[in-house]
């Protein structure tokens, strides 16, 4: 039996400018909302999205960072879309707002 894509859409998004770090995004799949996704944007490259992780210090005491998820590769191709779809809006509207 095909089961039915589960509905995904960001509900909230927070422009962040640190380092390549440029948005937190807040995303609802299906009936769960799945916080701290991050958009990465670095000069010259094109922006992708980083699931939610947690950092941590490894043995030697170098910063690591674990992902608090993991989407399977056609789930994550899809919140990508969706998530970069929001973020390039938000973009084009706040450089239009600058015009004015």
């Amino acid at each position: 039996m095909e089961q039915s894509a589960a509905k995904i859409e960001v509900v909230a998004m927070k422009a962040v400018n640190k380092g390549a770090l440029r948005a937190m995004v807040s995303v609802r799949l299906g009936g769960a909302i799945l916080h701290d996704f991050k958009v990465i944007k670095q000069e010259g490259q094109a922006a992708w999205v980083a699931e939610p992780s947690q950092e941590y210090l490894d043995k030697m005491g170098a910063k690591k960072y674990r992902r608090t998820i993991e989407l399977n590769e056609s789930l994550k191709e899809r919140v990508t879309a969706v998530v970069l779809n929001a973020w390039e809006k938000e973009q084009e509207q706040a450089s239009d707002d600058d015009i004015f």
